[in-house]
């Protein structure tokens, strides 16, 4: 069953980490989740822990979209010899040098740079 956040926030590429919990892992990771649950937690308990946000599944399938990695890395895979270490580590560092290469969506980038800016 799908969460709160979930529903809300379907295209939306950041959270604030104090919102997500267990129950988003499919939109948030489980390492995202895991904090977030604690953020929630030990706030309670009066731990003071410092806020911050989360960056969704949706900023990652979006970026792959926007930078048309798809293809790349499928290529990438399709050539790779997996009897080879090196072919691997190869294989691997082209795939994120993709990434590196990569530019973000207008939409993505203001997202994050506005939640960065939030916790300064």
């Amino acid at each position: 069953m799908p969460s709160s956040i979930q529903q809300q926030n379907v295209m939306n590429y950041t959270l604030p980490l104090k919102n997500v919990g267990i129950n988003d892992i499919p939109l948030v990771g489980g390492k995202n989740a895991s904090l977030g649950e604690m953020l929630q937690n030990l706030t309670a308990l009066g731990v003071n822990i410092p806020d911050g946000f989360v960056v969704t599944v949706n900023a990652y399938y979006e970026y792959v979209k926007h930078n048309n990695l798809d293809e790349l890395i499928k290529e990438t895979v399709d050539l790779i010899d997996y009897e080879s270490i090196e072919s691997l580590r190869r294989g691997g560092m082209q795939i994120r040098q993709y990434f590196l290469n990569g530019k973000f969506p207008k939409k993505m980038n203001s997202e994050i740079i506005e939640f960065y800016n939030s916790l300064s």
